[in-house]
């Protein structure tokens, strides 16, 4: 996802009408979406909200601008924007059409709204409930081999342990509820944990429950009894 806001952004900065005077480039967060601003129209004042997406001619505006951009490698000279937005979202685990950003523009601006997809997945779920917290990164708790934690982590117990195990639980917990779709293997990838050990804490926790079979499947996170 950063690096489709990040792709929008550069696309601002290279693409936009320099000669307009009084207007800048700038990001607006809001509860429920995000929006990116740069002033200018498309080329030929083309509306891009009434173009097909994936068939958007490269025009340059400002060639050296874009030039500089491509050095960094920031963006590409072949003119693959949109794909770069546009696909990794698609490829989501729990992806659901609204939560495609959306394209506009008119003779003074154009403008890339990226919905909440967080709000918009819990508006698809609502009698799922998603429990947050606050550090959305793998808990950073074991520095061994997660194969020798599998064969010693039941006995040697401990708070320390109890704490480490409650961290991961509300990892997998907030991975599940956000990513419906989303893998064993995966959170075993994404943790550094095993599966092993990854199926092991989901058993643990009956308020987990996978719904359906196979690919066609999905998590739900049920109330606490």
């Amino acid at each position: 996802m950063e690096r489709c806001v990040m792709e929008v952004v550069v696309n601002a900065l290279a693409h936009r009408d320099y000669l307009i005077q009084g207007s800048e480039v700038h990001v607006d967060m809001y509860d429920d979406r995000m929006v990116i601003y740069s002033p200018g129209s498309m080329p030929e004042g083309r509306l891009i909200q009434t173009m097909n997406l994936e068939d958007i001619p490269s025009v340059r505006r400002n060639p050296v601008i874009a030039d500089i951009f491509a050095q960094l490698g920031y963006m590409e000279r072949k003119g693959s924007g949109m794909g770069k937005i546009i696909k990794p979202i698609k490829a989501l685990p729990y992806f659901e059409e609204k939560m495609l950003p959306t394209f506009f523009s008119d003779r003074a601006q154009f403008t890339v709204t990226f919905p909440n997809m967080i709000l918009a997945w819990q508006e698809s779920h609502p009698d799922i409930e998603v429990n947050f917290v606050e550090n959305e990164g793998v808990p950073q708790d074991d520095t061994q081999d997660d194969t020798q934690g599998d064969t010693q982590g039941d006995t040697q117990g401990g708070t320390q342990d109890g704490t480490q195990s409650d961290d991961l639980d509300k990892w997998i917990e907030y991975q599940v509820a956000v990513y419906p779709k989303i893998t064993t293997g995966e959170l075993a990838q994404l943790s550094g944990k095993s599966i092993i050990t990854i199926k092991r804490r989901i058993a643990k926790m009956p308020h987990i429950v996978y719904v359906g079979s196979g690919y066609s499947g999905h998590w739900e996170v049920r109330k606490k009894e």
